[in-house]
């Protein structure tokens, strides 16, 4: 991403409680979330973001991701979903 030119990575995090500072402190327009975090933390995510005062559109990242699931993401608020073998 960062060889792209227009957007930018402002910050790369690993767990719940850094990402979450991030998104307080840094408002990014785009956040692209791993699917690993879990479900129901990812849901919860987009549906907080999704009523934000600055909106953040998330895009949900997989190893592996079932049709439902990827229904039950884009439901809860994300713009997209990609698995993590799709082609760049």
């Amino acid at each position: 991403m960062e060889a792209i030119d227009g957007p930018r990575v402002v910050a790369v995090e690993t767990n719940v409680e850094d990402a979450v500072t991030a998104l307080r402190e840094l408002q990014p327009s785009l956040l692209i979330v791993d699917k690993g975090f879990g479900i129901p933390t990812v849901t919860d995510w987009l549906r907080l973001l999704s009523v934000a005062e600055k909106p953040t559109a998330v895009i949900v990242w997989g190893a592996s991701m079932s049709e439902s699931e990827a229904v039950r993401f884009l439901q809860a608020g994300a713009a997209g979903v990609i698995r993590k073998t799709a082609p760049l």
